[in-house]
């Protein structure tokens, strides 16, 4: 997915965003009033977020994508009201050839992810809290690991990243956006069918 096509959103979009991220809307007044708004400045202005806006793209344009491919190559669960890509038949299904140490740069991804996992976000007593528990031990690599990148995205996209606090250590966070992509694009080596789907995607 190009960045491109999200730069510009109508500013009837704006009281939703504003709602979701809050103090991190830093619109300058000229767009706003020719109605118009960039939303990398917005989102990811230097004011309002300290990560790489290109590699923010970049992860949700590829999860995006996995996701989209997941379905496609029925590797999804659901009813009449839901379809969701399912992520554990998937790591199932890849579990014997996922090979961690294939390469040095999975090796040091999945190394990374392994002895750093993204803590998940919790409810504590009506407060929001951070747990590190980890997931089963009896989990295969290609599993935990998918599992890892999941968390990854859902902290970023359900705005468990986006407070002060937790972009200090912007090094920490830019890790495991690029681990994780390492990790999806050895999954799409090992799976040609989602691969198919997924270079198809726009």
């Amino acid at each position: 997915m190009r960045s491109e096509s999200l730069a510009f959103v109508h500013i009837g979009a704006v009281n939703e965003l504003g709602r979701k991220f809050g103090r991190l809307l830093h619109v300058p007044l000229l767009k706003l009033l020719n109605g118009r708004l960039d939303m990398r400045e917005a989102l990811f202005s230097p004011a309002a977020c300290k990560l790489n806006a290109g590699l923010l793209f970049e992860f949700f344009g590829a999860f995006a994508k996995f996701e989209f491919a997941l379905k496609n190559a029925a590797f999804l669960s659901g009813n009449d009201t839901s379809a969701d890509p399912d992520w554990t038949r998937f790591a199932t299904s890849i579990k014997n050839a996922f090979q961690a140490a294939a390469n040095p740069e999975l090796k040091q991804a999945c190394d990374y992810l392994q002895l750093n996992p993204p803590m998940k976000q919790v409810v504590v007593k009506g407060q929001l809290a951070w747990s590190t528990a980890g997931p089963d031990e009896a989990l295969s690599d290609a599993e935990l690991l998918l599992l890892h990148v999941r968390r990854v995205r859902n902290n970023l996209f359900h705005g468990g990243k986006f407070s002060a606090d937790t972009f200090e250590d912007t090094d920490r966070q830019e890790h495991l956006l690029t681990s994780s992509l390492v990790i999806l694009a050895e999954c799409l080596r090992l799976s040609p069918d989602v691969r198919g789907f997924f270079d198809a995607a726009a």
